[in-house]
């Protein structure tokens, strides 16, 4: 196990090293989108830490939790993504949580086995998805934007986005979905 952890560890720092000063050209540089409490949350389609497509529409009719962070086994995400696994616990089914990087799906997968977490993290390689929900910057993540990075939001049952989570910090939906 602590192998696994070690090589997974590498492997993400390696992945740090190369992709904090990755800048997309300007020619392709689009603006970034800017979601509003009360918009529809965009739908998008990835894959999860076991390699099966999972899209936010699979969940219509349920609250979802949609969180964002940069890379697994940074200190940021562990601590991030170790309180909103409590803060899963305390939500008796009430939503869904979803919790999207850059990471690859064996990447998520050592992440999820090596924090016990119980909820989907999702592999967003090619930044769509953070882009559409303006997280990543159109000139990708800079050690600048790095803390914009992390973001969630609370989208309702219909669709819509009830609240937003910006710049690190702990989450806390917990009380808007269980009242």
């Amino acid at each position: 196990m602590k192998a696994k952890l070690a090589a997974a560890t590498a492997f993400s720092v390696t992945l740090l090293l190369f992709l904090v000063p990755l800048r997309l050209s300007s020619q392709t540089a689009t603006r970034s989108i800017q979601l509003k409490v009360g918009d529809s949350a965009p739908d998008f389609a990835l894959e999860d830490q076991d390699g099966k497509s999972v899209s936010l529409h699979d969940f219509k009719g349920k609250n979802v939790i949609l969180a964002f962070y940069v890379f697994s086994f940074s200190p940021d995400a562990n601590q991030e993504l170790k309180a909103l696994n409590e803060d899963a616990g305390k939500l008796d089914g009430k939503a869904q949580v979803l919790a999207v990087s850059m990471d690859s799906v064996p990447v998520n997968h050592a992440f999820a086995e090596t924090l016990g977490l119980k909820f989907l993290l999702l592999s967003d390689r090619a930044m769509k998805v953070g882009k559409q929900y303006g997280v990543y910057s159109p000139s990708g993540v800079t050690a600048e934007n790095y803390n914009n990075s992390m973001a969630a939001w609370l989208i309702d049952a219909s669709g819509r986005i009830l609240s937003e989570h910006k710049g690190g910090g702990r989450l806390n939906f917990v009380d808007l979905i269980t009242k």
